[in-house]
């Protein structure tokens, strides 16, 4: 298990800290369960090619070994990351994120 924080929920752009309510609505949302998928390249292939495919292919991707991998949540690109292995099994460090997005954004 890797042992990790959360960081600090900001206060209002006017300095306020949430009320009840808004800290009750705020635990709702952050509640509902978000898809994360890690991209490690890409690649166009025809039809024919797909098919021919078979155990011991090798697919081109468009990144070199090494590259950092794109973080998607939602299906939009949120951060980059490079690949890491703990205890056998694989995990990404984020090192960069594209843009802050709002949470409709991300629904």
């Amino acid at each position: 298990m890797i042992q990790t924080t959360a960081p600090p929920m900001p206060r209002l752009e006017d300095g306020t800290e949430l009320d009840t309510e808004q800290a009750q609505n705020l635990d709702l949302i952050m509640g509902v369960p978000l898809e994360i998928a890690v991209e490690i390249g890409r690649t166009r292939k025809k039809v024919q090619e797909i098919l021919s495919l078979s155990k011991g292919s090798l697919v081109v991707l468009d990144k070199l070994a090494g590259d950092q991998v794109d973080i998607y949540v939602n299906s939009k690109l949120i951060a980059k990351g490079d690949v890491v292995v703990i205890d056998d099994n694989f995990g990404i460090r984020i090192t960069e994120i594209m843009k802050r997005p709002g949470l409709e954004d991300l629904l």
